[in-house]
C-alpha cells in the first residue's frame, strides 16, 4: 500500500461522497444489477459508447461498478454505469477493460485482472504492477460473508502464482533498476516491505525473485492443472551469477534451475526445452573445464577438474527421465569429466 497515498486520499473522499450521497451499490435497486470490475488502469468512461467520445470520469484498478446497462458500439461492448457520483453525468465503459464481478466470489474477477496486466503488450510501469499488488493483498471486501481479497489470495494458488509473476516483472522491469529504486524512497519502501521475496544482486546492480517463493506454492498445489507452467517457470528462476564457470554452471545454471523441474516431473510438459536448455549449459561447462585449470595435475590424479559430485547428481537425477533429448545432455557430462584428463 506504499505508492498510493495519493489514491487513498482521492479513495477516502470519494467515501465520504459515499456516506452523504448513498451508494448505488448498497440500494435496494442495485443490489440486482450485475457488477464489474475495472481491471486495467487509467481507464475512463465516457459520455456515449464511442473511443472518441468525451471522458467523463477516470477509475482505478478494482473499481467496481454496476452495469446497469449494455450496447454494442463502435466495434465494442459497453457498459453503462450510473454511480459516477463525482460528476452526476454519463458513463459509458469500454467492456473489454471490465470483468464479471461477483460479491461473494472476487477470485475469477481478480485473475482477470492479473491476466489483463500480464498479457499486455505495452510497456507495464513499475507503478502500475505496484497498484495490483497493492489490490490483491488489501482488506476490502464486497460482502459481509466474502473472503477479503487478501484471504482470496492466500486461498487460490493460481492468483499467488500469477501474484508472483506481477512481482516478478515489477522488479525485472527498466524503471526498477539501482539507481531508480534508490532515488525514489517510495520505490525503495516497497522492495523492502517484499524482502521475503525479492533479493538484490549488487553486481548487476539489479533486484531479482528467486524460484524458492515459485517452489513453495508448488508444493503446496502440485495436484493442480496449472502446476506444470508453475514448475517450469520456477526452475527458470536461477539466482543470478557474476563469474561463473564449469562448477558454477552446473550448480547455478542446472542443478538449481532444470533439474529442479524434471525431479518432480520426468514426464512433464516442459521436459524437451528443460533437457535442452541444460544441454547447453552442460556443453559451456565442458568447454570451460580446463579454464585456470591445472590439467597435468589433474591427468596424474586422475581426476576430473569438474567437481565429481556436481556431474553424478546430474546423472543420477535422471534415471526416471525417458525423454531423447536426455542422451545429448549426458555425453556433455561426460565431455565435462574427460576433457582435461585426456593426453595432448
Amino acid at each position: 500500500m506504499l505508492l498510493n497515498s495519493r489514491g487513498r486520499s482521492s479513495r477516502f473522499f470519494f467515501s465520504a461522497l459515499l456516506v452523504i450521497c448513498g451508494s448505488p451499490l448498497d440500494s435496494l435497486a442495485a443490489k440486482d444489477l450485475p457488477l464489474r470490475m475495472v481491471i486495467g488502469t487509467h481507464v475512463v468512461c465516457r459520455a456515449r459508447p464511442a473511443r472518441s467520445a468525451a471522458a467523463t470520469h477516470a477509475f482505478r484498478l478494482g473499481d467496481i461498478v454496476l452495469a446497469a446497462k449494455e450496447t454494442h458500439a463502435d466495434g465494442a461492448t459497453w457498459y453503462f454505469d450510473p454511480n459516477d457520483v463525482t460528476s452526476r453525468s454519463t458513463c459509458w465503459l469500454y467492456g473489454s477493460m471490465t470483468t464479471a464481478f461477483e460479491r461473494s466470489d472476487p477470485a475469477p474477477a481478480l485473475l482477470a485482472m492479473v491476466d489483463h496486466l500480464l498479457q499486455r503488450k505495452d510497456h507495464v510501469t513499475f507503478e502500475e504492477y505496484v497498484e495490483a499488488d497493492n489490490l490483491l493483498t488489501s482488506d476490502r471486501s464486497y460482502s459481509h460473508s466474502a473472503s477479503t481479497y487478501a484471504q482470496t489470495v492466500v486461498a487460490s494458488g493460481l492468483l499467488q502464482f500469477w501474484r508472483l509473476s506481477l512481482i516478478d516483472r515489477a522488479v525485472a522491469g527498466r524503471d526498477a533498476g539501482r539507481d531508480a529504486v534508490a532515488s525514489n524512497p517510495l520505490k525503495a519502501a516497497w522492495m523492502a516491505s517484499h524482502r521475503d521475496l525479492v533479493r538484490y544482486f549488487e553486481p548487476g546492480a539489479r533486484w531479482y525473485l528467486g524460484a524458492e517463493p515459485y517452489w513453495d506454492v508448488y508444493e503446496r498445489f502440485k495436484d493442480a492443472t496449472w502446476a506444470d507452467e508453475l514448475a517450469w517457470t520456477a526452475a527458470q528462476h536461477t539466482r543470478p551469477t557474476d563469474e561463473c564457470y564449469s562448477d558454477c554452471v552446473l550448480q547455478v545454471r542446472i542443478i538449481d534451475g532444470p533439474l529442479q523441474y524434471w525431479t518432480r516431473l520426468p514426464n512433464g510438459r516442459a521436459i524437451a526445452i528443460a533437457l535442452e536448455r541444460a544441454t547447453s549449459m552442460a556443453k559451456y561447462a565442458a568447454e570451460m573445464a580446463c579454464y585456470g585449470r591445472d590439467a597435468a595435475r589433474a591427468e596424474r590424479e586422475s581426476q576430473s577438474p569438474v567437481p565429481r559430485p556436481l556431474l553424478e547428481q546430474i546423472r543420477n537425477s535422471l534415471a526416471n527421465v525417458t525423454a531423447p533429448e536426455k542422451s545429448a545432455l549426458l555425453g556433455y557430462l561426460n565431455d565435462a569429466e574427460r576433457k582435461c584428463s585426456a593426453p595432448r
